[in-house]
């Protein structure tokens, strides 16, 4: 069976800001910035599946969270 592309959607506020990419984008560590990129593709181009958020408050099994930690 073959990985899907996911699509990454990201929240887009009303006067067309993203304020998490505002937020990636302002960050000084390259490296950090770099991780977190990697990771959400990771997400959109492999199978890896992380855990759901509240899927049962969201009703929708396809609302995710990402976690990860990154010591500087």
């Amino acid at each position: 069976m073959e990985a899907k592309e996911r699509i990454v959607l990201t929240y887009v506020k009303a006067d067309g800001s993203a304020p998490f990419n505002d937020w990636l984008e302002a960050l000084k560590d390259r490296k950090a910035r770099a991780i977190i990129r990697t990771r959400i593709n990771r997400v959109r181009l492999v199978d890896i599946l992380p855990r759901p958020t509240r899927a049962g408050i969201l009703g929708s099994n396809s609302n995710w969270k990402l976690n990860f930690s990154y010591v500087a």
